[in-house]
């Protein structure tokens, strides 16, 4: 899923062009210019994510890739499922972005520092930051 948005992290949901509300709007006025997998682009605006047209018709069209992708015929409730770890996985990345996009600059500097500072060093660690 991360890759079907260009995301390696959760924390690069930031970066991520998501669907506007105009554009979620007028999709369920007419049903013109439907989201696409590639790249994903999930409406994260509401705290209801499931209740919107615009993510479940992107939660049935990533059902699809993840069935063709790995060669499976899905049962219903293998189907249910994988609809609800993608409505799961919508939340946590609606929550992630709320979260980092409330901090301002230095925000971001101080919560590099305080995590640099408790995690152990590594390289992978040395670019924790606000993105």
């Amino acid at each position: 899923m991360n890759s079907l948005m260009g995301m390696k992290r959760n924390n690069d949901i930031v970066k991520v062009n998501l669907a506007t509300r105009e554009e979620v709007m007028k999709f369920e006025e007419d049903g013109m210019n439907p989201p696409t997998l590639e790249p994903m682009r999930p409406f994260l605006e509401d705290r209801k994510i499931a209740a919107t047209e615009w993510n479940n018709t992107l939660s049935e069209l990533f059902l699809e890739h993840f069935a063709t992708v790995n060669d499976l015929a899905l049962s219903e409730s293998q189907q249910e499922s994988v609809t609800q770890t993608f409505e799961n996985r919508l939340e946590v990345l609606r929550e992630t972005r709320r979260r980092f996009e409330s901090k301002s600059a230095e925000e971001c500097d101080e919560h590099k520092g305080r995590m640099n500072a408790v995690q152990r060093p590594s390289t992978r660690r040395d670019k924790v930051g606000c993105i």
